[in-house]
């Protein structure tokens, strides 16, 4: 990572959340940047998905919206998209950037409590605690004294 010949992404989920960034426009400039994004995330390199359809879900992607939310309303198979190379092609290029969960406790005394200060994000609780993502959320959030920050 040091030296920029490896990069980390997080686990492909539906559930994740992602937006984009200011580089964005340099998919709608850079002829050469257009090129390597369809060769990457096509469904097969006989038959390139549209330019378009790939800035769409890109632009689509706000706080709030899942993956999986995107999937439905585009159909990316459809378009000759694969979704999950979609994803990490954005994250890679800094086109789009993960939208991470930040539980913060407003109570008095909690396990998590020190977990729960708005410092960690949820993967990271999860990853410390050895709890699935789904079983802590749905934890989480029938906690009245717990609120989600999304960042």
């Amino acid at each position: 990572m040091y030296y920029g010949v490896v990069a980390l992404v997080s686990l492909f989920q539906y559930g994740n959340v992602y937006c984009t960034t200011p580089k964005l426009k340099l998919l709608a400039q850079n002829y050469e940047l257009q090129q390597r994004c369809l060769n990457y995330v096509a469904n097969s390199q006989r038959t390139l998905p549209n330019l378009r359809d790939v800035f769409r879900i890109y632009s689509a992607m706000t706080w709030g919206t899942t993956v999986k939310d995107l999937c439905l309303r585009f159909n990316p198979s459809n378009l000759k998209i694969n979704e999950r190379k979609l994803v990490q092609f954005g994250v890679l290029e800094g086109i789009i950037r993960r939208v991470q969960k930040y539980p913060v406790y407003l109570g008095e005394h909690l396990d998590l409590q020190k977990s729960l200060s708005g410092a960690s994000s949820l993967d990271e609780i999860c990853c410390s605690t050895n709890i699935n993502t789904q079983r802590l959320e749905d934890q989480l959030e029938r906690d009245n004294n717990v609120i989600l920050l999304w960042k």
